[in-house]
């Protein structure tokens, strides 16, 4: 007699087929493409298995011949990297219309700040990102971001009213979606620009603004370095204020080094956007680290 287990339950015992079995996590697939996809549909997952094949002998005992150790098998049962868990976004805005050009960012973070497993992407004309690819057994947070609609990072960060489908725990072969909406119209902003380099390569960091007079959080922007360390960090949706009363920054957990610098120039109706690129980087290899106590 063959049979199935997924988390620890008979499924099902079918009159022939080979089972796949995941020995430590005790859940079972069958080798047909049918059998195959019913388990799948029940959470069961395909990569690291032990092919095991189970029949009655003469005497009525079961009889085990463990026939491959550690099989990734593919639907046309040749050997083949099973899909990964994926992640689809959609933004759209207060009126139900499709968001272009939003930053998105699946991040998992580390001992030091967001780890190798995140991923950044932009939606395009139809509100979607192209579909992310997440490492099992790892937890996402989500962030969304764009000029001229709330909520900031900050405010996603900060208020609970935007925790609700912003963390995704990726799972098997699992296929999750997430929907957010941006309300537009937001007024009395503007963007601030720094462009960076010395930092560690191809690593997520976060940047942000803050606000000097009140000595409150500005505005937060996410930035991926380049295989060199450098990388431009753009902040939106920072309110509009005289010169020198912002400091743009970042901080590398990597290296434990943070660069920044005072907002030299208004931020208003007339000069919505203050870049500092070009001769007016910032170097990570200028910086201090932080002091020790």
């Amino acid at each position: 007699m063959i049979y199935a287990k997924c988390n620890k339950k008979v499924l099902t015992k079918p009159a022939d087929g080979i089972i796949l079995n995941i020995d430590r996590n005790q859940r079972g697939i069958y080798f047909t493409e049918e059998q195959r996809d019913t388990l799948m549909t029940r959470g069961c997952a395909s990569v690291g298995l032990h092919l095991i094949w189970r029949k009655k002998t003469m005497r009525g005992s079961t009889k085990i011949i463990l026939a491959a150790a550690l099989l990734a098998v593919s639907f046309g049962m040749a050997s083949a990297q099973v899909d990964p868990p994926k992640l689809n976004v959609y933004i759209k805005d207060q009126n139900g219309n499709p968001v272009q050009g939003v930053q998105v960012a699946a991040i998992e973070f580390g001992m030091n700040g967001p780890s190798t497993h995140t991923i950044i992407g932009v939606t395009g004309a139809d509100g979607k990102v192209t579909t992310f690819d997440l490492t099992i057994n790892k937890n996402y947070n989500l962030f969304y971001s764009s000029h001229g609609y709330s909520p900031s990072i900050s405010d996603q960060f900060n208020n609970p009213e935007y925790d609700p489908n912003r963390n995704v725990y990726a799972t098997g072969t699992n296929i999750y979606y997430s929907t957010f909406t941006l309300t537009s119209g937001l007024t009395g902003v503007g963007r601030l620009v720094q462009e960076f380099t010395g930092a560690t390569a191809n690593k997520i960091l976060f940047g942000g603004v803050y606000n000097m007079s009140s000595q409150m959080q500005g505005g937060s922007g996410i930035v991926r370095t380049d295989g060199s360390g450098n990388g431009v960090l753009v902040v939106d949706n920072v309110p509009y204020a005289e010169a020198n009363t912002y400091n743009i920054g970042l901080y590398d957990p990597e290296l434990n080094r943070g660069i920044g610098r005072n907002v030299m120039t208004a931020l208003s109706g007339s000069s919505p956007v203050v870049s500092y690129v070009g001769g007016a980087k910032l170097n990570f290899n200028q910086s201090v680290p932080p002091a020790r106590v």
